[in-house]
């Protein structure tokens, strides 16, 4: 449970946010950023793809906080 609540945390939702801030609201374009978070983002969804597989949650049989806390990273993928 701690390891997905930490990748979540440190991986997912910094890349994924810095990601959108660098593709659609920093004030100027800048490739190398927008490429980088990108592809941090889409593998950290990989990830969480692999995991998912199979799986109806992310930890063990029961609906968890770990669910509660990717929702919202899930939710927003096509962003």
């Amino acid at each position: 449970m701690l390891s997905w609540l930490m990748f979540l945390a440190t991986g997912l939702g910094p890349y994924y946010s810095q990601s959108v801030h660098f593709r659609h609201k920093a004030p100027e374009k800048i490739p190398y950023a927008m490429n980088r978070y990108l592809r941090e983002a889409e593998r950290h969804y990989e990830v969480l793809d692999t995991h998912l597989e199979g799986c109806e949650y992310l930890v063990g049989d029961e609906y968890s906080i770990a669910d509660i806390s990717a929702w919202g990273w899930i939710d927003k993928a096509s962003a």
